[in-house]
């Protein structure tokens, strides 16, 4: 199951909430749908593709416009922060004007 939790005040410039996904293997789907803010997600299990790739265990997901489908492989659990829609060029430059893209956060990140 997933369910959306508020975030503290001071953080709220940069994020709009926090989402839990966790989800038993009898889930073989999830669904959110067409955002205009992007995510940060860490899968801590499972794995979960869309649109035919694997989703990389820490991702950034831009913002959509189109509902997203996320196909599981067995029980899932994953934690994801919304972002305020200003926030994430911010971050990473590089992603700004992205629509509809995965990105693993080590590709935004770069090496710590």
């Amino acid at each position: 199951m997933q369910r959306f939790v508020p975030v503290p005040s001071d953080l709220q410039p940069w994020l709009m909430a926090g989402v839990v996904v966790d989800a038993p293997a009898e889930l073989a789907r999830s669904h959110f749908p067409a955002m205009v803010s992007s995510m940060l997600v860490v899968r801590l299990a499972g794995q979960v593709h869309c649109r035919g790739a694997l989703v990389p265990p820490s991702a950034w997901i831009s913002a959509s416009t189109t509902a997203m489908v996320y196909d599981h492989a067995g029980p899932v659990r994953a934690v994801g922060l919304v972002l305020q829609p200003e926030a994430p060029v911010a971050l990473f430059a590089s992603t700004r004007g992205q629509v509809n893209a995965m990105r693993p956060m080590a590709e935004l990140a770069g090496d710590a």
